[in-house]
């Protein structure tokens, strides 16, 4: 993490390593993450969360050029300043390999791409693209495609594409997104 040099990513300054434990020294980033933003704001407008989202799309691709894949996009891992500015944090699961052959599980499920879930090889950059279409949907309607959901029951709502599609995306001429998206086309 200390070769990322990105302005949406939080700079990592110094490691010191104890007997027992890692102290890591960062830039500091004033304000919370972004579930606390959503938690004390609700869904942002369109405007301020296509700015975070090209912030972290920006910060994401940094890392896929860099060879990292971060395997944990999730709300909780991107702070935001007072201005907007994002800083993506927590690269504990990245992997440096090979990110496009991949195969431990980790991460959030409810933000994990599917097929994490088959114990195959998968590739880092396309999980991470998942999750962050997920916080993009939760950036914009407060909530997420499977939420209050189990492992189980998630793993049977992905496998017949099954989930929640808030109604912030339902054009109102239609009344299914479906129809929405055909009608959008």
């Amino acid at each position: 993490m200390a070769d990322l040099h990105h302005p949406n990513i939080v700079r990592l300054f110094h490691v010191i390593s104890l007997a027992e434990s890692l102290l890591l020294v960062m830039e500091f980033v004033p304000g919370g993450d972004m579930l606390d933003y959503l938690r004390d704001h609700g869904c942002m407008s369109e405007d301020t969360a296509r700015g975070v989202f090209r912030q972290l799309v920006s910060a994401v691709h940094y890392c896929h050029e860099k060879g990292i894949a971060h395997r944990d996009l999730k709300p909780q891992n991107v702070l935001l300043d007072a201005q907007m500015n994002a800083k993506l944090i927590d690269f504990g699961l990245g992997a440096a390999s090979d990110i496009h052959q991949l195969s431990t599980f980790c991460g959030s499920f409810l933000y994990a791409a599917p097929e994490l879930f088959l114990s195959k090889i998968y590739d880092g950059c396309a999980t991470d693209t998942r999750s962050l279409g997920v916080m993009l949907y939760e950036m914009l309607t407060h909530t997420i495609p499977f939420e209050d959901v189990c492992l189980d029951e998630l793993l049977e709502r992905l496998g017949c594409g099954q989930y929640y599609m808030s109604s912030y995306f339902i054009h109102p001429s239609t009344k299914s997104p479906q129809k929405a998206a055909e009608t959008q086309t």
